[in-house]
């Protein structure tokens, strides 16, 4: 099983909401996973954003319990993978854990690019983040399941 940690900024929108997409879409691929959330620059005990926790339902995801955490290089031995919405994440990350560097990377690494924060954009921003999201999920379980899959010798 793969622990997943997603970073952003405050961990109130696009971290947690990552974190559930990324559950989401793991179970439906068949494919194990686990997933935790935190923000380079968060305040600890903050809820989701509020937009984010209604679209998410819609998804069948539950952020109403979620309280924002700070990263740390604590949290961040927890997971096999980290990965960051933009690449200040990333840096903040290394800066904070320089041990991890092997294992961050930006969720839109195979071609989506960076995700960028809806925060105080139109509802049709946090959609269009999702939807981003989702579809970069969708590029990192197909090459870590490549990366798993059993390796055939030929004679």
């Amino acid at each position: 099983m793969t622990t997943v940690l997603f970073v952003c900024t405050a961990n109130v929108c696009r971290s947690p909401a990552a974190a559930a997409l990324w559950l989401r879409v793991a179970k439906r691929s068949g494919q194990p996973a686990k997933a935790l959330s935190a923000g380079v620059q968060a305040r600890a005990g903050q809820a989701a954003h509020p937009v984010m926790v209604e679209l998410l339902a819609g998804y069948g995801c539950n952020l109403t319990d979620h309280a924002s955490r700070q990263f740390s290089a604590r949290l961040a031995r927890q997971a096999d993978l980290i990965l960051v919405m933009e690449s200040v994440h990333q840096r903040s990350v290394v800066s904070f854990a320089p041990e991890m560097a092997g294992r961050v990377m930006l969720l839109g690494h195979w071609g989506e690019g960076p995700v960028h924060d809806p925060v105080g954009r139109s509802r049709a921003d946090y959609v269009d983040c999702l939807e981003h999201m989702e579809c970069a999920m969708e590029s990192w379980l197909e090459h870590l399941q490549q990366r798993s899959a059993p390796r055939v010798a030929y004679a």
